[in-house]
């Protein structure tokens, strides 16, 4: 393996697909000048004000990046439109148009199947992709086959690594279903005899944010905005699938690899969503 003409090809695939294209930002060492906000093209993510990757190796030499983009939401803007219903589900909206947190159930059933007969799914790389503007419908499940096949969490050692992991994955594999995205505060629990916080409950409304730290405050007496000390998550919508109704739309050849299966395999496709990973998670 040549390691100059793999980080050459990563370099490519990340600077001219990833950031460019996906992104809508040109990396700094590929463009002399820096594109005003409102003339750049808009990405997945919309207009992109900012953005920032770390690449590292893994183990076998495998290049990969871990990437923070700034969009059009802001952190300010999501923890500003908390207290204000109309902003809050026009964000809602606008989450769901971007970011996507579920799969289709039939994705999920070809896999299971594939992993109760022991066959090892195809490699993404050779799944040959059709055109995201004449076949849009296609693509979608061509994208849903690759998250499918190299997106789903598989717990191992590492997952219990650190103090993240002492009590569960520290990677929050699996996640909780959701019905709807929605924006949830957490609110830290103190227990006694131990130092810090150590879990987290979810209130039952939202607490909108101190007047402080919005624009609206009294800019005589505080000149500075103040940190909002809420805490606020966005939870992403995935919600639970219905095993039974999922079994029973199979096609004739998916069922009857269904009834081929033993018994005990059979009940993977009968348990609770949330502890399966039907979720996409």
């Amino acid at each position: 393996m040549n390691p100059v003409a793999m980080s050459e090809m990563f370099r490519r695939i990340s600077y001219d697909v990833v950031f460019s294209i996906l992104f809508g930002i040109k990396p700094q060492d590929v463009s002399r000048y820096t594109t005003q906000l409102l003339t750049r093209k808009p990405g997945v993510f919309g207009l992109t004000s900012a953005a920032y990757q770390v690449n590292e190796e893994q183990g076998q030499g495998a290049t990969h990046g871990h990437c923070l983009v700034w969009a059009n939401l802001s952190p300010h803007f999501l923890q500003l439109v908390v207290g204000i219903d109309a902003l809050l589900n026009t964000a809602v909206t606008i989450i769901d148009t971007c970011i996507r947190a579920q799969l289709n159930p039939s994705i999920h059933v070809e896999k299971i199947l594939q992993q109760c007969e022991g066959k090892r799914a195809v490699a993404a790389c050779l799944f040959q992709p059709h055109d995201p503007i004449k076949e849009p419908q296609l693509f979608c499940e061509d994208a849903q086959r690759v998250v499918c096949a190299t997106g789903i969490h598989t717990h191992s050692f590492t997952c219990h690594k650190g103090k993240m992991g002492d009590r569960e994955c520290r990677m929050c594999r699996p996640q909780c279903v959701c019905p709807c995205t929605r924006c949830v505060q957490l609110e830290g629990v103190h227990h006694t005899g131990v130092k810090g916080i150590k879990d987290f409950k979810v209130l039952d409304r939202l607490q909108p944010p101190s007047v402080n730290s919005l624009p609206c405050r009294n800019i005589s007496r505080i000149p500075v905005r103040l940190r909002d000390n809420n805490l606020y998550y966005w939870e992403l919508e995935r919600p639970p699938i219905d095993a039974e109704r999922t079994i029973q739309s199979l096609s004739q050849q998916d069922y009857r690899r269904y009834e081929a299966l033993l018994e005990h395999q059979q009940v993977r496709f009968k348990i609770n969503p949330s502890k399966q990973k039907w979720n996409g998670c």
